[in-house]
């Protein structure tokens, strides 16, 4: 699949084909490839959507203790953002 840009450029010479077409009063090319290009976008921008929403493998979520402290993850791993309240064991 092709990124944003690429297909945005498409879309834009479409476009310019159509106008020059309906100025000069002959009959207008089809629709269907902007169509296609619209419907390729879309799917282009949904995947990256979900991709941005879905959680990574191997993401690990900090665990609340009875005191609402935060501890570090399963394997002795702190996630980005949380202070670990403990000294790690070597």
């Amino acid at each position: 699949m092709r990124d944003i840009e690429t297909i945005d450029a498409e879309l834009l010479l479409v476009a310019a084909f159509r106008r020059a077409a309906r100025e000069r009063g002959g009959p207008l090319p089809s629709i269907d490839v902007a169509d296609a290009l619209l419907d390729e976008r879309r799917e282009l921008t949904e995947r990256c959507r979900n991709f941005s929403t879905e959680p990574r493998l191997g993401a690990s979520a900090p665990h609340s203790g009875f005191g609402g402290e935060t501890h570090p993850a399963p394997g002795g791993t702190t996630p980005p953002g949380r202070v670990r309240l403990t000294e790690k064991d070597d």
